[in-house]
């Protein structure tokens, strides 16, 4: 116990508990985290450029757990002075009691973390669910300021728990000293009634019977002096009757007789009373026997009392691992909660994306309709050409015979108007495919949306899944919460009834005190009374006898009875002190319940506290059902919209397609027409112009012919892209089942292996508490044996779990690789996220036995007595679990390889298809340039053959005219030589447009021929060959002839072209 020599100087308390040795700005009560918070919370707000990171948050937290970690290092320390300085009966109440305040702190705390990392989950989902993409600012900053206020709140309670555990703690240092005060001056009482014998009492009685022992003990050496007084004095009489036999000797020794027969009578009650006092002192014994009872029964009380403590510290710990657990569920539900709000944010830019996309088409659409306009503003206008064109024909017919060159004039306007209503029909007809195409990227942005929908509604059936894993542990929570209110309350009530026990134990022994007392004193009183009269005797033998003043022994008597006095005066004040120390004592102990009833109180509001927490959580919980069903409302109106929004443009394509079909109708018409026109004009003009008008419809005719093969194959690659394009939709459908119904086994399979562990987790508790009891029964040495065995299997054990740990970090690793592999499509990138999540949740699960099984560990090591056959059947049963959990394992691992396997698979497949994509839409665009190509070439052919024609045809008919005009003059001027000559230059013409018809009609057949060798195998050899031939028929021709110059001119135009293309083709 003194075994100390010095106090530690490097402590902040003293040896009385006392904080006087720390610094002015820490026992002031400055010390805050207000200073701490100061520079990075500034008026109570933080800037915008310097805004603070979880990690700086977490920092903080860190640095206050190191200061409670120093804390409750001192305390322990402390807790080491303390049990030096007091005995072990009181050291462990102290201990408990220091403990069960840190963990009531401990739970404060962890309670206040879980609550504000509740009420920060649940604004940021109100945030995310009421308010949309343009508040997202305003969002994350109103989320960073309850995040702040919530680290201040929190900062604040730590702080006023710190003032709360200071001042605890200096009340416990005054209740210690008082404690120990009055264990140092009972240990003294006990030893006092150790030494005395069995008659000393303890508690505040024995003080009492020992003062009352001390004051008959001194009353009996009086008695027993004054008896020898007596003797002495009989003596001296009776020396002096032999001496002096007189007269008034024998009347004073008569007196002396009286006097000696009464001093005999008061002797005689004095040991009567002697005898009642020894009786009284046996009823006092047997009083501080059934003390003593009760005394030992308190022990097993307290006893009792400390064993329920230990009960409560355990749960308290197992409160403590489920708060722990709880945390890190909600860690995880935070993080994926924040992977949410990630994703959310993603689809959200893509709506935003989509919408401006959807925007754009409107605008196109919009465009469209405007083109549609113009267009049928120029079909009108068009109508008034043709109009006005047929007025004009008709003017034409009536002045046919005013003037050839008016009439050449209208064949060359028409012969324009023809050539710009082709162009005009071809460019409508482009912008039909271009209308086409554009229908085209439309479906594929409607099946984009579509994918985006299955997409949300995918993550809202997991949000869903989520809250209801939520309210799982919520209501676990609360189930618990109502548990500890429950245990709290049963304890609270057999608290109570002890208090009221042992306050009637103690009114009892006070009033059984306080009779013993009255008694003692009445005695006394008595005996006083008796010492008085006794004196009053003596005082008055003292007057009779003056002659006998200088007798040595009545001096001697006199100062006696002197020495009585004041050995009764002393005895009367330490009465009076005992009386005032009781009262003390009685004044300590009311100060004592009355701390116990404002613990009672404190423990009250906790408990009210606790309540109103979870009455908290109930309205949370209804607020994120209310949340939810807002969500799913907006959703569904957000479906809703979409499908009116498809609706409406499928309406609008339907309306375009219409117009699109009702204006090719009408070129058609108007193609039609024009025909009509060139039939009339052709009609009308001689035999030259009917040949010039055959030939151009000829050309007609061709051009539309390959304009329709052109389309019609386009349309077959379009349908066979679309085919092709649904084939692989549906293989990707099909996949992403496969995939489903995998993960959904592979779930299946994790949760088969949690529902095991848990059963594994009841054995192990059950294990332990067998053990535990086996503890407490069974107290031989064969226990050692057996935990040593225990200890090896254990061993075995956390070697097969980090066997465990090392294959997840493989998986971990393999995970990661496949991550850093190729970009993959979302259906395999969800399925990856899924495996990710699973093997989380087995790794927390790997964790959990590891605790679980060195807690094991820790509760082994305390564990001595158990039956060895016992532990022989659980260790067996344990180890086949654990084959059976690595069985399970390896089944895990063979359906993640062919999930892996599966994802290579459809990789493959979709980097294939994406190819044979690439290539189709490459030999779509090489079509479509070349079928642009023939476009351009064929216009370029037909105007080059049109100012030929027309020059040949303005020749004729100067030809015809000259001869109609003026046969009559020549007849009369030159005779029938000249008449003779223009026959034959007429006869030369004739042949000379027969041979170009027929070389019009090769270059047809062969512009034909070489559409066709387009579309084949071996085109590029045939076109080739036909070059070689046309070149061979060309130098074949005699190149001397003056009128032939024409036709190989004409002809070696189409050579070049054909050169050209059959190059293009070849490279």
């Amino acid at each position: 116990m003194d075994s100390v020599v010095g106090e530690d100087q490097t402590l902040p308390f003293d040896i009385n508990l006392s904080i006087s040795r720390l610094p002015e700005s820490l026992n002031s009560g400055n010390f805050s985290m207000d200073d701490m918070t100061a520079s990075l919370f500034p008026g109570q707000r933080m800037s915008p450029a310097k805004a603070l990171t979880m990690k700086d948050y977490e920092n903080q937290i860190t640095a206050l757990k190191k200061e409670n970690f120093n804390l409750k290092l001192r305390i322990y320390f402390l807790e080491e002075r303390v049990q030096q300085k007091c005995d072990d009966s009181t050291e462990d109440i102290y201990k408990t009691n220091i403990e069960l305040k840190v963990e009531v702190e401990s739970m404060k705390r962890d309670l206040a973390e879980k609550q504000e990392l509740l009420v920060s989950a649940s604004k940021a989902l109100e945030s995310l669910a009421s308010r949309g993409v343009d508040d997202g600012r305003e969002k994350m900053q109103r989320k960073m300021d309850s995040l702040r206020e919530a680290f201040s709140a929190r900062i604040q309670e730590l702080e006023e728990s710190l003032q709360a555990a200071q001042e605890e703690l200096e009340s416990m240092a005054t209740i210690a000293e008082q404690e120990k005060l009055k264990n140092l001056g009972l240990e003294k009482e006990l030893q006092a009634a150790n030494q005395s014998g069995p008659s000393a009492d303890s508690g505040s009685t024995p003080e009492r019977v020992r003062e009352l022992q001390q004051a008959l003990q001194e009353k009996e050496s009086v008695i027993e002096q004054l008896r020898v007084s007596l003797n002495n004095q009989d003596a001296v009489i009776g020396e002096l009757r032999r001496n002096d036999p007189n007269q008034p000797m024998a009347e004073q020794m008569t007196q002396l007789n009286s006097l000696i027969g009464q001093k005999d009578s008061q002797l005689q009650a004095l040991r009567e009373e002697l005898d009642r006092g020894r009786g009284n002192a046996e009823r006092d014994k047997e009083v501080f026997v059934e003390r003593q009872n009760e005394w030992s029964r308190l022990e097993q009380k307290t006893r009792q009392l400390t064993e329920e403590l230990n009960a409560a510290k355990s749960s308290n710990q197992t409160l403590k691992h489920t708060l722990e657990e709880a945390e890190r569920e909600m860690k995880a539900l935070s993080d994926e909660l924040e992977e949410r709000e990630n994703k959310l944010a993603a689809e959200k830019k893509n709506s935003l994306k989509r919408d401006k996309t959807i925007q754009g088409l409107s605008l196109v659409l919009k465009e469209k309709e405007k083109e549609i306009e113009d267009l049928s503003g120029d079909l009108e206008e068009k109508d008034q050409a043709l109009a006005k064109a047929r007025e004009a024909l008709h003017k034409a017919k009536l002045q046919k015979y005013q003037g050839a060159e008016h009439e050449q004039s209208l064949f060359l306007e028409q012969q324009a108007e023809l050539s710009r209503l082709q162009a005009e029909a071809r460019s409508s007809l482009l912008e039909a495919q271009r209308l086409q195409r554009v229908l085209g990227s439309r479906d594929s942005e409607l099946c984009l949306l579509q994918q985006a929908k299955l997409e949300l509604e995918q993550e809202l059936e997991q949000l869903q899944q989520q809250k209801k894993k939520g309210d799982k542990t919520i209501n676990d929570l609360q189930n618990q919460l109502k548990k500890l209110n429950g245990a709290l309350a049963d304890r609270e009530n057999a608290l109570e009834q002890q208090r009221l026990e042992q306050q009637e134990q103690n009114r009892a022994a006070e009033q059984k005190l306080q009779s013993a007392i009255e008694r003692h004193t009445a005695i006394l009183n008595h005996k006083d009374q008796q010492l008085q009269d006794y004196m009053n005797m003596v005082k008055d033998l003292e007057k009779n006898k003056t002659q006998e003043e200088g007798d040595p022994m009545m001096a001697k008597l006199r100062a006696r009875l002197k020495e009585k006095e004041k050995a009764l005066e002393k005895a009367l004040d330490e009465k009076f002190a005992a009386m005032e120390e009781k009262e003390n004592e009685i004044h300590l102990l009311q100060l004592s319940l009355r701390e116990k009833e404002r613990d009672v109180e404190h423990l009250n509001n906790l408990l009210s506290h606790n309540e109103e927490t979870i009455n908290s959580f109930d309205a949370l919980i209804k607020e994120r059902d209310l949340e939810l069903q807002q969500l799913l409302n907006s959703l569904k109106n957000l479906q809703r919209c979409k499908d009116e929004t498809e609706q409406n443009l499928q309406r609008a394509l339907r309306e375009k397609d219409a117009i699109i079909q009702h204006l090719k109708q009408a070129l058609d018409n108007k193609t039609r027409d024009m025909e009509e026109m060139a039939n009339r004009v052709l009609n009308q003009s001689e035999s030259q112009g009917r040949d010039l008008a055959e030939q151009m419809s000829q050309r007609l005719k061709v051009t539309e012919a390959m304009l329709s093969e052109a389309v019609k194959d386009r349309e077959r690659l379009v349908t066979e892209n679309q085919t092709a394009v649904e084939n692989l939709l549906a293989n990707i459908s099909s996949k992403d089942q496969l995939l489903k119904e995998s993960a959904e086994h592979h779930l299946q399979a994790l949760n088969d292996r949690a529902a095991e562990l848990q059963d594994l987790r009841k054995q192990l508790a059950e294990t332990q508490l067998q053990l535990r009891n086996a503890q407490r029964l069974n107290a031989t040495q064969d226990g050692h044996l057996e935990t040593a065995e225990l200890r090896a299997v254990l061993a075995e054990k956390d070697a097969l779990i980090n066997k465990l740990l090392d294959r997840g970090q493989e998986k971990d690793r393999i995970l990661l690789e496949m991550k850093t592999s190729e970009a993959l499509p979302p259906q395999v990138l969800e399925l990856r996220q899924t495996i990710e999540v699973l093997q989380e949740k087995l790794e927390e699960r790997e964790a959990e036995l590891s605790r679980r099984n060195s807690e094991e560990t820790l509760d082994i090591t305390t564990v001595s007595k158990k039956s060895v056959v016992v532990l022989k059947k659980e260790l067996t049963q344990k180890t086949e679990a654990l084959n059976a959990a690595l069985k399970r394992e390896n089944q895990l691992k063979i359906s993640l390889a062919e999930l892996q396997s599966t994802v290579s698979e459809l990789e493959t497949r979709l980097e294939g298809q994406t190819a044979n994509i690439e290539s189709l839409t490459s030999t779509l665009n090489t079509k479509e340039e070349i079928i642009t190509e023939l476009h351009q070439r064929l216009s370029q052919r037909g105007d080059s053959r049109l100012p030929l024609t027309r020059d040949q045809a303005s020749q004729l008919g100067e030809s015809e005219c000259s001869i109609s005009s003026l046969p009559q003059r020549e007849r009369t001027i030159i005779g029938g030589d000249r008449q003779q000559q223009d026959v034959a230059s007429l006869s030369d013409l004739l042949t000379e447009q027969m041979e170009l018809n027929r070389a019009l009609r090769a270059e047809q057949h062969l512009y034909s021929d070489l559409i066709r060798a387009v579309k084949e195998r071996d085109g590029v050899e045939r076109l080739q060959k036909y070059l070689l031939l046309m070149e061979q028929d060309i130098v074949g021709k005699d190149p001397t002839d003056s009128q032939k110059e024409p036709d190989l001119i004409n002809l070696s135009t189409p050579i070049k072209v054909l050169k050209i293309t059959v190059k293009s083709f070849q490279k």
